[in-house]
């Protein structure tokens, strides 16, 4: 027992020593040029120098006498303005209304900018007035150039929502897949909204 922990001490003292070692190796590395700075080497015996012949000094220019206050100059290149770059979710924002008027889905959204993305709200063919759809949040991360995808639950159905935007024109792709037993098959249906503010 005692050879062991004799052995302990000793692999401790081993490990210890290798660094202080390497740590006063890497010093001397970092600082090798201060440690041996390089030196000219000697001309040999004999062998002719050329002496450079003497470069005269620039006669300096006489300075300004220096004012108090430094007067502003103007300058002769203007500063640059920074540029903001514009929001991809601006391109959404407003009230779009379907251009097709006797529409039996999606009659309009209202799309608000929230810091976090955009706040949709949608509204769809009921009567006597239309039908106020969950709203719907879609995050920055969503948002690709000028389009956009999310999806909506509902009781009955699922839907996955692409708009793309185009000036004044949004286009909204929802394939529904129905979650109610009800057998109907799934589809798909195309809106075009035109803004309205």
């Amino acid at each position: 027992m005692s050879d062991d922990s004799g052995r302990g001490h000793t692999t401790q003292i081993i490990v210890a020593v290798i660094g202080v070692v390497g740590v006063i190796a890497t010093a001397m590395f970092a600082n090798w040029d201060k440690i041996f700075p390089e030196r000219p080497s000697p001309e040999p015996a004999g062998t002719p120098t050329e002496t450079p012949e003497p470069t005269p000094e620039p006669t300096p220019e006489p300075s300004p006498t220096p004012s108090a206050t430094p007067d502003p100059q103007p300058s002769d290149t203007p500063t640059p303005t920074p540029t903001r770059t514009a929001d991809p979710a601006d391109a959404f924002v407003g009230t779009w209304l379907n251009v097709d008027r006797g529409t039996g889905g999606t009659t309009r959204w209202i799309i608000r900018k929230t810091r976090s993305g955009l706040h949709l709200q949608g509204y769809g063919a009921c009567s006597p007035t239309d039908c106020v759809y969950d709203p719907v949040t879609v995050r920055a991360s969503q948002i690709d150039g000028r389009t956009m995808t999310f999806e909506r639950t509902s009781s009955f159905a699922d839907r996955k929502v692409t708009m793309a935007v185009s000036g004044d024109r949004l286009r909204s792709m929802t394939r529904t897949r129905y979650t109610d037993n009800s057998g109907r098959p799934n589809r798909s249906a195309r809106y075009d909204f035109r803004k309205s503010s």
